[in-house]
């Protein structure tokens, strides 16, 4: 599946970006390979390589995908996508309709202190995390905007342990509010680590073909409908490619008389 997102020249959007080039800056439209199947047993139903046309990278994920997509056949699959559409709440959706999501969690660097979040653990029966030095972080708030609940402990200066893990009296530790979607998904990746390479195999060689051999590094309309076009007609010359190169010409036309 191909998601095709526009930064046209007078649409203002949370999303929209500007491309600098030699004549100035123009519109960017940005093409994207969201979510690819990665099923063993069988190759991805047509449904499932339908086109997607989404406004934002987060709004492009699996959850919207598998919405767009007929739900028996993406609910036999494996969904693979990649950090950019990292999503719990997505992931959590899709999990509620039954279907088997897996996209690696987007890491964002934090202190660097030793003991980091991973060093935490969290304790679900009582709600709190547990700390290296055995000290609990009770949840405090909750972040509505970035849904994060916010986790923390005071008295941090009398712990031996504090060199280690922060410089002032106080730690905070956040979890996100569909952190076990997250934890679920991670372990799937790490489970069966060659979903990536397949997900990469599957979905990165169409964008080397047409770029690479078919030519196509850069559109030559102009506008979101046209560049759409020009996308459509640019992907259905590589599935005829493929076609051809997997049956034949003349079994091709076999088929089609």
């Amino acid at each position: 599946m191909i998601a095709l997102r526009d930064s046209t020249r007078q649409r203002a959007a949370p999303w929209s970006g500007r491309a600098r080039c030699q004549f100035g800056a123009r519109g960017k439209y940005d093409v994207a390979f969201p979510r690819a199947n990665v099923c063993r047993t069988r190759p991805a139903p047509a449904c499932c390589r339908a086109w997607l046309f989404a406004q934002h990278a987060n709004d492009q994920s699996v959850a919207i995908d598998a919405q767009r997509s007929s739900g028996d056949c993406v609910r036999t699959c494996c969904n693979v996508a990649d950090a950019g559409y990292s999503n719990g709440e997505h992931l959590d959706a899709c999990e509620r309709q039954g279907i088997t999501a897996t996209v690696p969690r987007r890491i964002i660097p934090g202190s660097r202190a030793e003991f980091q979040k991973s060093h935490f653990t969290y304790e679900a029966e009582h709600d709190h995390y547990r700390c290296p030095a055995g000290e609990i972080l009770r949840r405090s708030r909750m972040d509505m905007r970035r849904k994060l609940y916010v986790y923390r402990r005071s008295g941090c200066s009398r712990c031996s342990l504090q060199k280690r893990c922060t410089t002032s009296d106080t730690r905070m530790v956040t979890r996100h509010l569909y952190e076990a979607a997250y934890e679920r998904s991670t372990a799937r990746l790490r489970a069966d680590p060659t979903l990536m390479n397949r997900r990469m195999g599957i979905a990165e060689r169409p964008f080397a073909v047409i770029k690479h051999l078919m030519g196509l590094r850069r559109f030559s309309c102009r506008g979101l409908g046209a560049t759409r076009t020009e996308m459509a007609i640019a992907v259905l010359a590589y599935t005829l490619k493929q076609i051809i190169s997997n049956l034949g010409v003349q079994k091709l036309l076999a088929l089609m008389a």
